[in-house]
């Protein structure tokens, strides 16, 4: 049997924005599609994994959730936390969905195509700024193009075949030509 040298698939499934009181709590942005949800999904981690978080949501408060960490007793403890990334391991979420469903992480290393079939890229990210996802592509000529996660842009999915159909609008396509980054 051989050892895996591959790092584990993190998610970023929410972020501390800031302390809330002086007692330790903080405000979270949740980015799973239950805002609740991120604490049910396993353990909560930083990026690599060194720091695992216990969290306990006790309220809400504009758009973000109330949370209490194990361990952060005080407003010195909670600002030290702003800005933190939360993760879970992608094997941690349930894999009971549809035929036409995936997690948007599961895009992540497959190749693009245009119509043709051709090799473009391979898609480097995603994020969500708020305002839906946006997909970065790093092109065979080694530039980093984003695109919005939209059925127009990614007209196909082919997660068993490993690769999406890159369609892009062609005033994008002209000024790739032309040398501007959109």
């Amino acid at each position: 049997m051989t050892a895996s040298t591959e790092t584990p698939k993190r998610l970023k499934i929410g972020v501390i924005t800031s302390p809330h009181g002086v007692r330790g709590t903080v405000k979270v942005r949740s980015f799973t599609e239950d805002p609740d949800a991120f604490v049910d999904y396993g353990d909560v981690t930083t990026l690599d994994g060194s720091r695992t978080f216990d969290i306990a949501i006790v309220g809400d408060a504009k758009g973000t959730l109330l949370c209490e960490i194990d361990g952060v007793n005080d407003r010195d403890g909670a600002e030290a936390l702003r800005g933190v990334e939360l993760y879970i391991l992608r094997d941690d979420l349930p894999d009971d969905l549809d035929d036409d469903e995936f997690y948007a992480s599961d895009l992540l290393g497959l190749e693009t195509r245009n119509a043709d079939g051709d090799v473009t890229g391979s898609i480097r990210g995603i994020n969500d700024h708020g305002a839906g996802d946006i997909v970065d592509v790093i092109h065979q000529d080694g530039k980093v193009r984003s695109y919005e996660f939209s059925a127009s842009n990614f007209p196909e999915i082919r997660l068993s075949d490993g690769y999406v159909v890159l369609s892009p609008p062609a005033e994008v396509t002209a000024q790739d030509e032309q040398g501007n980054v959109h």
